[in-house]
């Protein structure tokens, strides 16, 4: 799965270069391509889109496990390192999803909630709990 990789590789560019276009494209994939799969079967059969005969219908694969069986349960596993990131300066909400998240803040312990219904709605409310008064940046890929 192309996306496998995509959705990998937005997550590290943008931890390293902080450029929210790869925020963007990780949000992209992420609802356009990978919340589109079908679930594999319990059997091994997973949904398979890549026959491109003219007169082909998409169906679940005869082979049990194929090679790429393994990649939609990977990112959905990496739906909690991709939703968040963080660093000595704050924290950066990449992915409008209902979530929580706890982290240091100068020691202090911090908790952002997230409710939302995005993409039905066109809001979410963004809640911060700190222990103590403490300063840091709060930044929302918008």
């Amino acid at each position: 799965m192309e996306t496998n990789a995509h959705f990998k590789l937005a997550r590290y560019l943008l931890r390293f270069t902080g450029e929210a276009r790869y925020g963007d494209g990780l949000e992209r994939v992420f609802y356009n391509t990978i919340l589109g799969v079908k679930d594999p079967q319990g059997d091994g059969h997973v949904f398979y889109y890549s026959d491109y005969h003219p007169s082909t219908q998409k169906a679940y694969m005869q082979d049990k496990w194929p090679c790429c069986s393994g990649t939609t349960p990977q990112v959905v596993a990496d739906y909690a390192i991709s939703s968040y990131l963080w660093s000595e300066d704050g924290i950066f909400v990449n992915l409008f999803t209902p979530s929580e998240v706890s982290w240091k803040v100068q020691g202090v312990p911090a908790k952002l909630i997230q409710t939302t219904t995005y993409p039905e709605s066109d809001s979410s409310e963004l809640r911060v709990e700190v222990a103590a008064p403490c300063g840091f940046t709060f930044t929302a890929n918008i």
